[in-house]
């Protein structure tokens, strides 16, 4: 894929499919429409934070960098650590990095025809 492509997927995707999560969906591991907390698995992500953890916002800045270097075979839990850390702690994220993901797919294979 051209990396004008490649740019042109990033903003597409930037531009339609971020949505900035709520404050109180940061704070609580179950919907807070619910009005129930699951209590040890509050206690479980907070044993597991960590001093220079990213929040959503940093990390969706760096999905595109993330998504390439997924594409190119390299290992990103290496590469970007607090990224790779925060996908595997936030479903929102991951189904954004999952979107971006597919529409690098589907890109390339539209590009193979």
């Amino acid at each position: 894929m051209s990396s004008q492509n490649a740019g042109t997927i990033i903003k597409l995707f930037h531009g339609f499919f971020h949505k900035k999560p709520s404050r109180s969906s940061l704070l609580l591991p179950v919907a807070p429409s619910k009005m129930q907390i699951n209590v040890s698995g509050l206690m479980g992500m907070i044993s597991q934070t960590e001093d220079d953890e990213l929040d959503c916002g940093q990390t969706y800045e760096l999905l595109d960098q993330y998504a390439e270097i997924m594409e190119r075979g390299e290992d990103p839990q290496i590469l970007l650590p607090k990224v790779y850390r925060h996908l595997n702690r936030c479903k929102d994220c991951h189904e954004e990095l999952t979107a971006l993901l597919a529409a690098i797919q589907s890109d390339h294979e539209k590009n193979r025809n």
